[in-house]
C-alpha cells in the first residue's frame, strides 16, 4: 500500500494492529515477556510505512494526514515509553514529503512552514536532511 500511496488502507492495517496490541497491552505491561508472541506490537517501522504511504498519496490533506500518524506514534511512545516508536530517520523524511507534497497541491503557505519547521526539529534530533535522489 505504501508505494501505491493507499494510505487509507495502510493506516487501517495499522490501526488493527494497534488495537490487537492495544488489548493486550490493557492486560500485561508493555515490556513484559509474558506478552504473547503472536501479537504484534507496533513500531516506528510499522508507522514509518503508514507516513511513506502518505507522502506517495495524491490526496490534498496528504500532509495533515500523515501528521495524524505521526502524533499518534508520539502518543503510544509517551503512553508505553518504548523505544521502538522512537521516529528514525526515514519517518522524519517521509513526514516531511507528505507536508511538501499538500503544499504543492494546495499552495497552502502554513504547509510549506511546517515542513520547515520540522526539518529545523529533525536536525535537533541529530537526523541530517539529505536531498532526494
Amino acid at each position: 500500500y505504501a508505494k501505491r500511496g493507499k494510505a487509507q488502507d495502510a493506516e487501517r492495517i495499522l490501526e488493527r494492529l494497534i488495537e490487537e496490541s492495544e488489548r493486550e497491552w490493557e492486560q500485561k505491561n508493555w515490556n513484559n515477556e509474558n506478552i504473547s508472541r503472536h501479537v504484534l506490537k507496533p513500531t516506528a517501522l510499522s508507522f514509518n510505512i503508514v507516513l511513506q504511504a502518505w507522502a506517495n498519496s495524491s490526496d490534498v490533506d496528504c500532509g495533515s494526514r500523515a501528521q495524524a500518524v505521526w502524533d499518534r506514534m508520539a502518543s503510544l511512545a509517551t503512553e508505553f515509553d518504548h523505544d521502538s516508536l522512537t521516529p528514525s530517520k526515514p519517518c522524519w523524511s517521509n513526514l516531511i514529503i507528505a507536508w511538501c507534497k499538500e503544499a504543492s497541491q494546495t499552495g497552502a503557505e502554513g504547509s510549506f512552514d511546517k515542513a520547515a519547521e520540522l526539518m529545523e526539529e529533525m536536525r535537533r534530533h541529530g537526523y541530517q536532511p539529505t536531498s532526494a535522489q
